[in-house]
């Protein structure tokens, strides 16, 4: 922290033993940071991500979709962790990957194959993107 100058932070990435270790620092950025803890854990360990509120991937997509003219309910997203919880909330078509988070899955509209099975260019061609 002694290098930090100042700047804005978008996202931090946090690994921890227990949620108790969290609690600090949940009560003290809780208002300006999602802490989104990750539903795959690891043995013996905790982690995610604090996210600014004002810059997540949902505002990011609907960004995106304002400056080029396009209505939500024709914009596709996919992922396969919790850090991409606002996308798959704003997005039209949401997509997890099989080998994603199990609560984003419950949460997405459609669940493609896993990365290591071409899950990206089977959902693609689910959706119409891909011949």
């Amino acid at each position: 922290m002694a290098e930090y100058d100042g700047r804005p932070i978008y996202k931090v990435v946090f690994m921890c033993k227990t949620t108790d270790q969290l609690a600090p620092a949940i009560k003290a950025l809780e208002g300006e940071f999602y802490f989104l803890i990750q539903d795959m854990a690891a043995a013996n360990c905790l982690n995610g991500e604090l996210v600014n509120r004002k810059f997540d991937k949902g505002s990011g997509v609907k960004r995106v979709a304002e400056a080029f003219g396009v209505s939500l309910e024709d914009t596709i997203g996919f992922g396969d962790s919790m850090n991409d919880l606002e996308m798959i909330q704003t997005v039209g078509t949401s997509v997890c990957m099989a080998n994603g988070s199990p609560n984003l899955k419950k949460l997405s509209n459609m669940v493609c194959p896993a990365v290591e099975e071409d899950g990206l260019a089977e959902g693609f061609r689910t959706l119409g993107l891909l011949e």
